[in-house]
């Protein structure tokens, strides 16, 4: 009774993920289609103008076009991070690598990472490279907002048929035992339960920290 009730739960839990990702793709396919392509026009209009530009007002057209060309890179960012790249006919790898890029585009991090590249050839369930990624990127935004780290490794690896993905930072660390109770912490721990996977996390103050998630590859067969 109790695994039917368990696996009840994750079909739930499943659906109301896949709805919540159907939405997040729908709303990043629709900035960048459409608000880009807006701006982009907009952009090019602008252009256009600059020969009737009092010299005087150069600096306001200049700034005005420098604002158009910043929002349409963040629009373009965020479009990306709500509808990561496999969605279409690409990898978890290059997904994982563009997330990198716009997390870290002002290098204030060391990044040092690792994809194995069995995993390229393996068949992986979209929906665990789905999880996995916005595991990651759940991660990164709690390393950017609180951890004042400078390096951060992250590597992803299949053995003994599991998929293994690490993220670790070099920053001040916090109690595990009084942080355990966190909505992001709380995410990342039931994406990876959804596959019958193993989520753990080790900090401590001044230390740093660490979290693993562990996906056994067989329960997608």
């Amino acid at each position: 009774m109790l695994l039917k009730k368990n696996l009840y739960e994750k079909k739930i839990m499943k659906a109301i993920i896949k709805t919540q990702e159907d939405e997040r793709y729908e709303i990043g396919g629709e900035l960048h289609d459409n608000v880009c392509q807006v701006l982009a026009v907009s952009q090019l209009s602008l252009g256009m103008l600059k020969d009737s530009i009092e010299p005087s007002k150069m600096p306001l057209f200049d700034q005005c076009r420098n604002y158009l060309s910043l929002v349409l890179v963040e629009i373009r960012n965020l479009s990306h991070r709500l509808a990561p790249a496999f969605f279409d006919d690409s990898g978890l790898e290059e997904a994982i690598n563009k997330l990198f890029e716009t997390f870290n585009f002002a290098e204030k991090f060391e990044i040092r990472h690792y994809f194995d590249e069995k995993i390229n050839s393996h068949e992986i369930n979209l929906e665990i490279q789905l999880n996995l990624y916005r595991i990651l990127q759940e991660q990164l935004r709690n390393i950017q907002k609180y951890s004042k780290a400078s390096v951060i490794e992250f590597d992803v690896l299949i053995n003994n048929n599991k998929l293994k993905m690490r993220v670790s930072d070099n920053g001040i660390g916090f109690n595990v035992n009084t942080a355990k109770d966190g909505i992001g912490l709380a995410n990342m721990k039931r994406r990876t339960e959804l596959f019958s996977g193993k989520f753990a996390i080790e900090s401590s103050p001044g230390n740093g920290c660490s979290i693993s998630v562990e996906i056994p590859l067989q329960e997608t067969k």
